[in-house]
């Protein structure tokens, strides 16, 4: 039990949930071609869904880990849902080869991600109780 205890404790805290956050932010500023590039380049079929895919299982781990913080099923929805649509704007506004494109599919699958995320948080808790 002191394991778990361990990893709620690192879990509940806000500077983890920072870094989750720092991290995806990075990851959804860098430029898509070199991606795409290297993902070809290892055998890795590349296609319109594994967009749609990264942006829902980081948005899912961002919720679960967000939860432990706020302990509030609206307040890290609403966030989570508002972080999306900024970070679909933030993409559409990057400079020249990082330059991105603003895609409500995309922001979809953040959403989500985010109730995705909070059903596990939901899961996860009554397994620990």
């Amino acid at each position: 039990m002191e394991i778990v205890e361990g990893v709620i404790t690192l879990l509940s805290s806000k500077y983890s949930a920072f870094c989750m956050t720092a991290v995806i932010f990075l990851l959804f500023s860098m430029p898509t071609s070199g991606i795409s590039k290297s993902m070809v380049s290892n055998g890795i079929k590349v296609n319109g869904y594994l967009d749609k895919i990264a942006h829902f299982v980081a948005f899912a781990a961002w919720a679960f880990c967000w939860q432990f913080v706020f302990k509030n099923y609206i307040q890290t929805l609403i966030i989570g849902i508002i972080y999306g649509i900024l970070l679909e704007v933030w993409q559409d506004k990057l400079p020249g080869k990082y330059r991105r494109t603003f895609s409500w599919y995309d922001g979809v699958a953040d959403g989500l991600g985010v109730i995705m995320g909070l059903f596990m948080y939901y899961l996860v808790q009554l397994f620990l109780e």
